[in-house]
């Protein structure tokens, strides 16, 4: 997308900050599974900075355009961190050789605290990024049947979203 916009050039900035996240998650592949906790506690550890930043930022001056935290200029750059870190917090906490003791509640609190501000900056695109997340480890650790509900459950939700159904945040 970067070199088919009008201006090739002012995409770069994003281009070289998300290529920079791709290349560390690739090489987490190749690291143990101790570096690959060590990672992972540093992720939710900034996750959880960035977030309390999105909350005061967003406070008071409508969540969705406001909130930008530590990623200006919109607030989809820290919605997108905030999604992969309230996957991945969720991931670590429900798997059965995941986290344990405070590292469990650390985990299920960061997790927690990006998806409350997921839900106040109502970004289409993490709830999209959330649901797809939902939808492979569901279909991984449960079946094709997990995966179908998840994919049902997701269909009703917008099917309510789009015909009205839902209550419509106070900004």
């Amino acid at each position: 997308s970067t070199l088919a916009c009008a201006q090739p050039l002012a995409g770069l900035p994003a281009l070289a900050r998300w290529s920079t996240a791709l290349a560390c998650a690739a090489l987490a592949a190749s690291w143990n599974a101790r570096a690959r906790e060590e990672w992972l506690r540093s992720f939710l550890l900034v996750a959880s900075v960035l977030a309390v930043a999105a909350l005061v930022t967003g406070a008071g001056r409508g969540w969705r355009n406001a909130m930008t935290g530590l990623i200006p200029p919109y607030y989809n750059y820290t919605a997108f961190v905030l999604a992969a870190a309230t996957a991945a917090a969720a991931a670590w906490v429900l798997h059965p050789r995941g986290a344990r003791g405070l590292d469990r509640q650390a985990a299920a609190a960061a997790g927690a605290l990006a998806l409350l501000c997921v839900i106040l900056a109502r970004s289409r695109g993490a709830w999209l990024g959330l649901l797809a997340a939902a939808a492979l480890w569901s279909a991984r650790r449960w079946g094709l049947r997990a995966l179908a509900a998840v994919v049902v459950a997701a269909a009703l939700f917008g099917g309510a979203l789009a015909a009205g159904l839902l209550p419509t945040p106070i900004e």
